[in-house]
């Protein structure tokens, strides 16, 4: 069964990108303590990219990419998930262009 099934429709697009409902108050994970964040990521880069990259490291819940950052976010189900992403991820290229990867906080 593909990880890619447990994101909702549209995530690889840039059409849901942004803030959630339109609250204009910035993302906030729903499980900080599993969330990541990205930095160092190309403005263009899709949520299906971010996907296939960091799917391998455990159940992914959601992934945002807010419009104009370079950086992404990415919540896991598991703690001990989002903790193999940042160990095996930070320093790692993705689409060509050097990440960082630490933890929410």
């Amino acid at each position: 069964l593909s990880r890619m099934s447990s994101m909702n429709k549209g995530q690889g697009d840039r059409t849901d990108r942004g803030h959630p409902q339109g609250s204009g108050k910035g993302w906030r994970p729903w499980k900080p303590q599993c969330t990541v964040a990205v930095t160092g990521v190309s403005e263009r880069t899709k949520k299906t990219s971010l996907q296939e990259s960091f799917g391998e490291f455990g159940r992914i819940i959601r992934i945002e990419v807010p419009d104009g950052k370079s950086m992404a976010f990415v919540e896991y189900e598991e703690r001990r998930d989002a903790s193999d992403a940042i160990k095996d991820m930070d320093g790692k290229a993705v689409e060509g262009r050097r990440i960082g990867v630490r933890l929410v906080e």
